[in-house]
């Protein structure tokens, strides 16, 4: 809410008008025994401050490994989708009205070069721009929308990094080279996770779990 994406740095970074919000206070002091320990508190805080002040590529990597195996990353990704559709509904009334009072305007002489093609505009928007609502109503929607794509942008190129190093581990047990391809299950059956795979699915009991999972490896 607070915060402005930077397409350049991927990074959200603290917005000038500041919306208040009610959170949770933090303890006013920390126990650095239960954090690292005298020893090594002042080398981590060192750290730390590189990525303070803003989130990013940094914040989003450590939110990935430690939710993407308990898959509760996908629910945030969810839980985020349900309020992009909120903001996109609520933002339809204020374009259409928006649309409706934004005169027809000419476009100014060459002459007036950029600060005077600004002034124009300024002026021939003016009305529109005393808006009560476009900076904290719809202005405000926009950066929400647009924040929520970026971070779905980051999530998902973080997340294609993370299956393409867990291909790579899992291709020599594949028998995978960089110049073979995998077209059907039988390829696989000569491979060390093809011997545990034959092994599984003759036992009755874990058939359909092992065929599904086999058919999931080659489709990635």
């Amino acid at each position: 809410i607070n915060f402005n994406y930077n397409l350049t740095t991927h990074r959200f970074i603290r917005s000038i008008d500041m919306i208040p919000l009610d959170y949770i206070k933090s303890p006013k002091q920390i126990i650095v025994n239960t954090i690292y320990g005298n020893s090594y508190y002042k080398a981590y805080e060192k750290i730390f401050q590189l990525t303070r002040g803003y989130v990013g590529r940094y914040h989003f990597e450590t939110l990935v490994n430690e939710l993407y195996y308990c898959a509760d990353i996908y629910m945030i990704i969810e839980e985020t989708l349900k309020n992009l559709y909120d903001k996109l509904v609520d933002i339809n009334g204020y374009i259409g009205a928006l649309h409706g009072g934004i005169p027809p305007i000419p476009y100014p002489s060459f002459k007036f070069m950029s600060a005077g093609a600004y002034g124009y505009y300024m002026g021939k928007l003016r009305p529109l721009l005393e808006y009560d609502d476009l900076k904290p109503k719809v202005y405000q929607m926009f950066r929400e929308i647009g924040n929520t794509i970026g971070f779905y942008m980051d999530i998902s190129t973080l997340l294609d990094i993370k299956h393409c190093y867990e291909f790579n581990q899992l291709a020599p047990f594949l028998g995978i080279a960089p110049d073979s391809t995998i077209n059907d299950l039988s390829s696989i059956s000569n491979t060390p996770i093809g011997n545990v795979i034959t092994n599984l699915t003759n036992n009755n009991l874990y058939n359909n779990a092992v065929i599904c999972t086999t058919n999931n490896l080659i489709d990635q």
